[in-house]
């Protein structure tokens, strides 16, 4: 069972409870993303073989999450959003920041290359560019991948 880590009285991060935070997650993702999963993507991810997630709580309701799935011979973080409202406020930073650090293997992420602030937060959080993925999303828009071995 994976624990339920509290910052503040209000504030919370926790499991993916899918029944749960499935609309709060889904209503992120459409106020986050020009080409957002679709309830199918969120729920075809959930029917994968060892994949996970995070969500972060305040005052009860979900504002972010990460979405991760354990290969082989890494973690690979296969999402993570944070409520428009509630950002550059470190939540996607500790959500990611937290997973990365107990993940004990090597752990990925693919980012939109013209995602500017996504690969900065990356990098501070000691991601590096492994390779580049051409046209790897759907509307062929290039991607890296980058990968972060640890503390």
């Amino acid at each position: 069972m994976e624990a339920v880590l509290t910052f503040s009285n209000s504030e919370e991060q926790r499991p993916v409870s899918w029944i749960r935070d499935l609309s709060a997650m889904l209503a992120i993702e459409k106020a986050s993303f020009a080409h957002p999963w679709s309830l199918f993507d969120f729920l075809l991810f959930n029917c994968k073989a060892h994949t996970s997630g995070r969500v972060w709580v305040i005052g009860g309701k979900v504002v972010g999450y990460l979405l991760y799935e354990k290969q082989v011979d890494r973690l690979h973080i296969a999402h993570v959003a944070v409520r428009p409202d509630c950002r550059s406020l470190g939540i996607g930073r500790n959500l990611i920041r937290s997973l990365a650090d107990r993940a004990r293997c090597y752990v990925t992420l693919h980012v939109r290359k013209s995602n500017l602030k996504a690969q900065r937060l990356y990098q501070r959080l000691g991601f590096e560019v492994v390779r580049e993925l051409p046209h790897h999303y759907g509307d062929c828009e290039d991607a890296f991948l980058m990968g972060y071995l640890g503390p």
